[in-house]
C-alpha cells in the first residue's frame, strides 16, 4: 500500500490492500512480516529515504522494525506456492494509535486445490 503524505488524510489509514507472497524455495511458513519504505522526495534540500525491511543497506538503524503476523497452524510450501489475500487496517476503537488488522489468507500450491480462506485478527498496540 502506498501513502502520500503530503496529501494524506487520517481515512486514508484505514484501508484494505491485496496481498501475494510467491515462495522462492520449499520449506514452512508460520508468519507473514511487514515493513515500510519512506522516500521524502519534494521540500527537501536532498532527497531523503529509509527502510525498516530485512534487507537494506542503512548505516544507522531506526527505532521502527518489522511486524509479523503469524499464520494459524502455519503452512508447508514447495518453491512456487502461494500465499495471497487481503490485509484490512484500521483504527482501534478504544484507542486511536493503535491498529486493529485482520488479514485473510489463503495457500494456493502449484500442485492441488486452494485451501480455504483464513481469517485472522490482530491487535497492534
Amino acid at each position: 500500500k502506498e501513502f502520500d503524505c503530503q496529501r494524506l488524510a487520517v481515512k486514508d489509514l484505514e484501508f484494505s490492500a491485496p496481498f501475494k507472497v510467491w515462495a522462492s524455495q520449499a520449506g514452512r511458513c508460520d508468519a507473514l512480516c511487514t515493513w515500510f519504505d519512506t522516500h521524502f522526495l519534494s521540500g527537501c534540500d536532498s532527497p531523503v529515504s529509509f527502510s525498516t525491511g530485512p534487507v537494506t543497506n542503512m548505516d544507522e538503524a531506526t527505532h521502527w522494525k518489522q511486524t509479523t503476523f503469524y499464520l494459524e497452524g502455519g503452512l508447508e510450501l514447495k518453491e512456487g506456492d502461494v500465499v495471497e489475500g487481503v490485509v484490512h487496517c484500521h483504527r482501534a476503537k478504544n484507542n486511536l494509535r493503535h491498529l486493529d488488522v485482520v488479514i485473510e489468507w489463503a495457500h494456493v500450491p502449484t500442485e492441488g486445490p486452494r485451501t480455504p480462506t483464513k481469517h485472522q485478527a490482530f491487535e497492534l498496540h
